[in-house]
């Protein structure tokens, strides 16, 4: 296997997201530096994220319900990974360079972003690159969304003064988001393909946070 290759076709993806993303920043933008730190942040927490959802691998091939293979999955795979991305916003979040509302989005997006590289080298490994295609776009855009998502509402707390109870809600939302995400993946009552729309939907709904987000930036 030629690893240089198979780090290349995962990170550059990666980082055209990136960029894609910090485009949607059109007022004062996060410093590269910063940026640079959230996506390699985004990739180590991938680790503890792992570490993590070991103990309930069992859980999630046991037999069962779809309804309680959908929890089971919000709770060790949508919580844990979120809440994973989540610390790695922690040096972003102390910046002063997180200074406007589309920020959080910037931010959280990178971090996603960052993570969602490492989880598509893991994926290659495992399964061939004829995975990275599908992953590179739609893996990495689901990822993208739900740490958004997170920044969307760490911003309100870092930049409004707003009860960290906010925070929790914006996770809470992406936990359940990524867990419906996964479960639509692995779920035999649902066609896998399903997943390329709910992504498209929940991008959708980060874009109209953007454009609040830039709004709050003028008032």
């Amino acid at each position: 296997m030629n690893w240089i290759l198979l780090i290349l076709a995962t990170l550059v993806p990666g980082l055209v997201w990136v960029w894609f993303f910090y485009r949607q920043d059109t007022a004062d933008k996060a410093p590269p530096s910063i940026l640079a730190a959230t996506f390699g942040l985004g990739i180590l927490a991938i680790l503890p994220a792992a570490w993590l959802e070991m103990p309930f691998r069992d859980i999630l091939t046991a037999p069962g319900s779809s309804l309680s293979r959908l929890i089971v999955l919000i709770v060790t795979v949508g919580l844990i990974e979120e809440a994973s991305k989540l610390a790695a916003l922690y040096p972003a979040y102390r910046s002063p360079a997180w200074n406007e509302p589309v920020d959080g989005i910037i931010y959280g997006s990178t971090a996603g972003l960052g993570f969602a590289a490492a989880e598509n080298l893991l994926y290659a490994v495992t399964f061939g690159f004829e995975v990275l295609p599908l992953r590179a776009v739609f893996a990495s855009l689901a990822h993208a969304s739900f740490s958004g998502l997170v920044g969307f509402y760490l911003a309100r707390v870092k930049l409004r003064g707003q009860s960290a109870s906010i925070a929790i809600y914006g996770l809470v939302v992406a936990s359940v988001l990524h867990g419906f995400y996964n479960f639509v993946i692995i779920d035999d009552a649902i066609p896998p393909a399903l997943a390329i729309p709910l992504v498209l939907l929940i991008y959708r709904h980060l874009s109209s946070k953007i454009q609040e987000a830039r709004l709050d930036s003028h008032r």
